[in-house]
């Protein structure tokens, strides 16, 4: 018998053209404007495409040619229609104006939300997938490190703010070990062995430029993997540091953040932690 085909790898890179557009969505300037709505046509055409070969239907050639063809192959079942013909369409003229042209878009929220809605009834309707379950931490590579950052998204449902920063924190404590078996030497070891007769007052010094060595080095990390600097400041401030058994916060003061906060933060580290690992496999050990 042959395999049910599943289109869960199709839904997952819609998705995740869609977070990228979301993100530069929220910034002001035209070209980030249009890199969003460039990233939300993408989106959709992936996803189109995959509806076309779940109704076994062949793609065309034109962009709204996914839905023609799947009008075809349907034999005009109701629920095997493309949704949102005139909305998509829109979407992909502001894309041709910006990506060919040069006329970046006046607006991408709008184009945000279209977008979003076509791809939940979509991926409901066509290819068998929940947009709100398909998770971010699934675009990790990295075994550990994608179930650490899943339990994390548990945790922001089950169990509150706090035990979804700290799941954050096994996830970047994981990659931390990940980078440091590709010749990261990482900071810190000669600060961690400080002998015993140093005083108090130096031994608190030499932890405090750890602390800002360590945040620097997160930060030129953020910024080789394309991240928004705040962002990652957001997360280092938030985000606790795993030591043995314990999550120390910094400063020694627990944070306490709402669950919208708290959801930013593990997107934020999702987002991190997924751009360090296709950078750790695409390097050689």
């Amino acid at each position: 018998m042959a395999p049910i085909p599943t289109y869960f790898s199709d839904a997952l890179l819609a998705k995740f053209f869609f977070v990228r557009g979301c993100h530069f969505a929220r910034f002001g300037s035209a070209f980030d404007k249009g890199l969003a709505v460039s990233l939300f046509q993408d989106s959709i055409e992936i996803c189109a495409r995959a509806a076309t070969k779940a109704v076994g239907a062949e793609p065309g050639r034109t962009f709204t040619a996914y839905w023609q063809q799947v009008v075809k192959a349907a034999k005009d079942a109701p629920r095997d229609k493309l949704p949102m013909l005139a909305e998509m369409s829109q979407l992909n003229a502001a894309r041709v104006a910006f990506k060919h042209h040069g006329n970046p878009p006046a607006y991408a929220d709008g184009f945000q939300r279209d977008c979003e809605e076509f791809l939940r009834l979509v991926m409901r309707d066509f290819l068998g997938e929940s947009f709100d379950g398909l998770s971010q931490a699934d675009m990790i590579g990295d075994q550990d490190i994608r179930l650490a950052m899943k339990a994390a998204e548990r945790a922001l449902i089950e169990d509150g703010p706090k035990a979804a920063l700290q799941r954050c924190a096994d996830g970047l404590n994981i990659a931390h070990e990940r980078r440091l078996g590709f010749g990261d030497p990482g900071i810190g070891v000669q600060f961690n062995n400080v002998p015993a007769e140093i005083s108090r007052e130096i031994r608190l010094h030499v932890g405090n430029l750890w602390n800002h060595l360590h945040h620097l080095r997160e930060l030129t990390f953020a910024g080789l993997f394309g991240m928004n600097m705040l962002d990652v400041m957001a997360m280092r401030e938030l985000v606790p540091t795993k030591q043995g058994k314990e999550y120390v916060f910094r400063d020694g003061v627990e944070r306490s953040i709402s669950i919208e906060r708290a959801s930013a933060v593990v997107r934020i580290t999702n987002e991190y932690c997924a751009r360090l690992s296709d950078h750790l496999s695409s390097s050689i050990p």
